[in-house]
């Protein structure tokens, strides 16, 4: 698939969390990014817009990757936690933790618990996806 991937991302959003900063720390790693509504739209869209093979993202209670032929056949895909499960879990589970806005921190490496934590969780997942992505592409 790999030649002919394009390095788009489409974003769905369930609403239930600030997806266009995770849309912004997408383009961050190097990605265009597209925020919808509907797995339909997206799958659709997809292969209009861009064209098959085509991977799909997937952003909501879990990431969802799914990669389909040229001629919007399903290959398979791969499930991991979301980003909002996992920074629930953290703020849950940690007495030292806070809830903090999810936001692409100004930089990388945080100097404060606030950056720190939304360097981790945006940038991270943002990494996650463009990883997932690479070796999707490859395959």
């Amino acid at each position: 698939m790999g030649a002919y991937m394009k390095r788009s991302i489409v974003i769905l959003d369930y609403g239930a969390g600030n997806l266009h900063s995770v849309a912004r720390a997408v383009e961050c790693a190097g990605f265009s990014a597209y925020v919808t509504n509907t797995p339909a739209a997206i799958a659709a869209a997809a292969l209009v817009i861009y064209g098959g093979p085509i991977i799909i993202v997937d952003i909501g209670t879990a990431i969802v990757f799914d990669a389909v032929t040229a001629l919007g056949d399903y290959i398979g895909g791969a499930i991991a936690p979301g980003i909002q499960i996992a920074a629930e879990s953290l703020f849950q589970t940690t007495s030292q933790l806070r809830r903090v806005e999810l936001v692409v921190p100004p930089h990388a490496i945080g100097g404060n618990t606030i950056n720190a934590l939304q360097s981790g969780l945006v940038l991270g997942y943002a990494e996650l996806v463009k990883g997932m992505v690479r070796r999707f592409d490859s395959e």
